[in-house]
């Protein structure tokens, strides 16, 4: 998917509230950024970052640990783009939760060129898939933390 295309939240020198980012994003894809948020909330422990990325990129919201980034949410007008750069192994694994995705993101995965190192799946919110494709795309990368 050719990112380049939207309209994304630019600025080096004011980084934005969560309320900024909300409103950017607009109201039908708040639903979305804030259901994810939840679910990296509850099944992970990782520290939400908010990163400047440049001005093709403008501000992102990584999940990272240890250097790794597990997911990357990019702000744009009116929706966002959800980042999931899947290994050699996940790619593997994705075969084995084919049957359960929408057919947007079994698209996706089989038009996204095949790297070296994996592909880098980038998931337009709130138009492609659905949040749960989401969340099956980051379980491939890293299992949940156990309930307690």
């Amino acid at each position: 998917m050719a990112m380049g295309n939207r309209e994304r939240m630019l600025g080096r020198n004011h980084e934005p509230t969560k309320d900024q980012i909300l409103e950017f994003i607009g109201a039908k894809a708040s639903k979305s950024w804030m259901a994810l948020e939840e679910f990296m909330t509850k099944k992970y422990d990782f520290q939400p970052e908010l990163s400047y990325w440049g001005d093709k990129n403008g501000w992102i919201l990584r999940y990272r640990k240890s250097g790794k980034t597990l997911v990357s949410f990019y702000p744009e007008k009116g929706g966002f783009t959800v980042q999931v750069i899947l290994g050699k192994r996940e790619v593997e694994k994705f075969e084995g939760i084919r049957g359960e995705l929408s057919t947007d993101i079994i698209r996706l995965f089989d038009e996204t060129e095949q790297f070296h190192d994996g592909r880098w799946l980038y998931v337009r919110q709130p138009e492609m898939g659905t949040i749960n494709d989401i969340e099956k795309l980051i379980q491939l990368k890293r299992n949940p933390r156990p309930k307690t």
